[in-house]
């Protein structure tokens, strides 16, 4: 892999981080449940933490910290996320699911990669945490459907 492959597929992978932050931006404000919400504040914050080690990797490599915006993947992602928590707590959840699994998709693609090993290392410690994340979400949401 190139130099400027590199900072090309760390710089989607940026993006992708931040896109999963500001659709957990949207989704908390609709969450009632207290240890839920605080939950999903932290995985947006962990996500934020993702953009900006990802950013120190592609300036080491020798590209420009990228700009945190959306891109049209991530405009979906928010739009969907928005609609879906109005349904409240669950609907929220749902949401945050899908973000995960595009994320975990995302980085599992990515890891597979000829990264340079202090890259992986932290590609991989990434994947860890967003796997985390979709463990909690799938669990409360099979809490939601057992409480039926």
């Amino acid at each position: 892999m190139t130099n400027e492959e590199m900072i090309e597929h760390l710089t989607s992978l940026s993006k992708a981080d931040y896109d999963a932050m500001r659709s957990y931006e949207r989704v908390t404000g609709e969450i009632d449940e207290v240890t839920i919400r605080e939950h999903l504040q932290k995985f947006r914050e962990e996500h934020q933490r993702h953009f900006d080690a990802m950013s120190e990797l592609i300036q080491k490599a020798g590209g420009e910290r990228p700009e945190p915006s959306p891109d049209i993947r991530g405009y979906f992602m928010e739009v969907m996320s928005l609609l879906r928590s109005q349904t409240g707590t669950k609907g929220a959840l749902r949401a945050s699911e899908n973000v995960e699994k595009h994320m975990v998709e995302r980085y599992e693609e990515a890891v597979r990669m000829d990264f340079p090993s202090d890259v992986r290392t932290v590609l991989e410690k990434h994947l860890s945490d967003i796997e985390s994340h979709l463990t909690y979400v799938q669990n409360e949401l099979a809490g939601m459907e057992a409480r039926k």
